[in-house]
């Protein structure tokens, strides 16, 4: 399971946990999971190493809060662009909305997919947590393939959740290239493919 605080929290000491899990996500997405340690935590959150460990058993306890914290990002962040798709010309809407802040963040790389390539083989708890992470993700995208199904947008011989696979793959993998590149196109094609795979047959 997630990491969660061990015993109820005061407000302020929710907003210093807060802090703590957003400054190391922070660090670890510009510099790596390898290259962040514990004491650039504290040093950049203005928390003492008694304070984190109040809430952190060690650093993999932490590094699961931010798994945690960026899969939630990203899959909020996807439920909100998804808003409001009823077509698959809107599907493609999505698609361009997610290539533009793709662009907007220099081509950094998915917040979550980063941490897999990191993490994953670091622990089976970390590894389960990034699993789930995209599941949800997944699950997201799901809602609004079925969706589409039933309106007659998006074909019916192959399962909702099954077309979301295809489309959060083409995602992580367009992110990887293009990251890889230094242009958004990589992305920006496998999206659109992925989005007309679904076209009804």
């Amino acid at each position: 399971m997630p990491s969660v605080p061990r015993t109820v929290l005061t407000t302020r000491g929710q907003q210093t946990r807060e802090r703590i899990v957003d400054t190391a996500a922070a660090l670890v997405y510009a510099g790596g999971a390898p290259t962040t340690s514990l004491g650039d935590v504290l040093a950049a959150s203005g928390t003492s190493k008694s304070q984190l460990y109040h809430y952190f058993d060690d650093r993999d306890d932490l590094l699961r809060a931010v798994v945690e914290r960026q899969a939630e990002r990203v899959r909020e962040r996807h439920r909100e662009l998804l808003t409001g798709v009823e077509t698959l010309s809107d599907l493609h809407g999505w698609a361009t909305a997610t290539v533009v802040e793709a662009e907007g963040h220099g081509l950094g790389g998915c917040p979550l997919g980063s941490l897999a390539a990191q993490l994953a083989d670091q622990s089976d708890e970390l590894r389960a947590d990034l699993a789930r992470g995209f599941a949800e993700w997944q699950l997201v995208l799901a809602e609004t393939v079925s969706r589409l199904q039933a309106a007659g947008e998006a074909r019916t011989d192959a399962a909702a959740s099954d077309l979301a696979a295809a489309l959060l793959a083409a995602l992580q993998g367009g992110l990887l290239l293009s990251r890889t590149t230094g242009s958004s196109h990589p992305l920006r094609i496998a999206l659109a493919m992925a989005v007309d795979h679904l076209t009804p047959r």
